[in-house]
């Protein structure tokens, strides 16, 4: 069979594929003259949201003869080369030939792995009858990187493990108006709890927690050999698994590099400091861990003090770092974190004079707007006085008056001076229907 052929049946193939899709909140534009770029941490989701986004264009009336979906990881195309590209083209149109014109939808999934894909995107992408969707493999291609090649000709989407909402829904459960008061409530506390420990990759909902431990530890190693080792022809890899696992037995909690250098030579281990910088700038690009900087009106401020890491999922946490019980309130930052991620939101931390933090600050167009505590309890009034504290003083300096503090199970209104601050149970917010990014 010549490569026309081979790439018709693969074609053909396609149009007949119908996987189980749970619907994610994310929305992808099927209507921008721009590349549509999909990036994310592995096994989040990002070939089934292609498929959500056929699905929806199909139900709007777009022939599903007009969208053409290409895994380049089929090993039936290998070897790949310049000339298969328009190769590719021809098969397709030669099959529907009424589409020569029309606008159509090409979703190339894993396309790093086939050579010159960034000039066969480009020369596509400015012809107004194309609509391109991409994902590329962290291991081969960073979504940064994938920019620089399109230049300026995408528009990025970024899709993490499902949220609690899309986890519940998978599950078959949708939660009703006023969850706090209604039926539901210890039903939503109890599944809220195993998605805090376990997280919300698809692939771990549905299967046994000793499983779950083991997909998720065999994750931490895939990105470790895959996206870290191998891609960049790490040498010193057990330093990087180290520091991989330090940050995730620190996860919700301060981290400077120079701090963990001086760690490093203390225990007699000789590394760079810029080499330590390297990985811990490596780990963020895959999505294994995210960095949330110190909010300063001073730019320079913010870049000296450390920064809070974050895990991208709490079930990798459960699986590779310590018991989860001591760290329930950590466990509850970290959820509230990557939910704010989910939104959108442009995320930093804000430490007072006296060691007092606020967990998170967000701003819109570069001025602080909300503050959010996320801790277990305030029940106890010293935890209730380390919670508020700094919250009242950064409401002052940055002259905020949405303040909000999320707590495992508390509902109340606080009255602080012209404050009136919210407290209300995580689970119950994150199930809050939002607007896409």
């Amino acid at each position: 069979m010549d490569k026309k052929e081979a790439f018709k049946r693969i074609i053909v193939e396609s149009r007949g594929l119908r996987p189980e899709l749970i619907g994610r909140e994310v929305r992808l534009p099927t209507d921008l003259q721009k590349v549509i770029t999909l990036y994310g941490p592995r096994r989040s989701g990002k070939t089934y949201l292609f498929y959500q986004t056929m699905l929806e264009l199909a139900k709007e009336g777009v022939p599903t003869q007009r969208m053409l979906y290409v895994n380049f990881e089929d090993e039936r195309i290998l070897p790949f080369s310049k000339d298969d590209w328009e190769t590719l083209l021809e098969a397709f149109f030669e099959l529907y030939p009424e589409n020569v014109g029309e606008k159509t939808y090409l979703f190339l999934d894993e396309a790093q792995e086939a050579p010159y894909w960034d000039k066969f995107v480009r020369r596509l992408s400015e012809k107004k009858e194309f609509r391109i969707f991409l994902t590329g493999s962290s291991s081969k291609l960073l979504s940064k990187e994938i920019a620089t090649s399109l230049r300026g000709r995408t528009i990025s989407f970024f899709l993490a493990p499902f949220s609690f909402r899309e986890a519940l829904l998978a599950k078959g459960l949708k939660t009703q108006a006023n969850v706090e008061h209604s039926r539901q409530r210890h039903l939503i506390k109890k599944e809220f709890s195993n998605y805090l420990k376990f997280g919300g990759f698809p692939e771990t909902l549905e299967k046994e927690d000793p499983i779950k431990i083991r997909i998720l530890q065999e994750y931490f190693e895939l990105v470790f050999y895959r996206d870290i080792v191998e891609r960049h022809k790490i040498r010193n890899y057990t330093l990087m698994k180290e520091l991989m696992r330090y940050l995730v037995n620190n996860f919700a909690s301060l981290f400077s590099i120079m701090g963990y250098y001086n760690l490093l030579k203390s225990s007699g281990q000789k590394t760079g400091k810029d080499t330590v910088c390297e990985y811990v700038s490596w780990l963020e690009d895959v999505n294994f861990v995210k960095l949330v900087q110190f909010y300063d009106y001073s730019i320079k401020r913010r870049t000296v003090n450390p920064k809070k890491i974050y895990c991208i999922d709490t079930g990798l946490i459960t699986a590779v770092a310590s018991q989860f019980s001591e760290n329930k309130g950590r466990y509850l930052e970290n959820a509230v974190y990557l939910e704010l991620l989910r939104r959108g939101k442009e995320v930093f931390y804000w430490k007072d004079g006296a060691g007092g933090e606020v967990d998170f600050l967000m701003t819109e167009r570069g001025k602080p707007r909300q503050l959010i505590q996320a801790t277990a309890s305030i029940e106890d009034n010293k935890v209730k006085e380390r919670e508020l504290a700094p919250l009242l003083a950064a409401a002052e300096r940055f002259k905020i008056d949405d303040c909000l503090i999320l707590t495992d199970d508390q509902s109340a209104e606080l009255s602080a001076g012209r404050l009136k601050i919210k407290v209300r149970p995580i689970w119950s917010w994150l199930l809050e229907k939002r607007t896409n990014p």
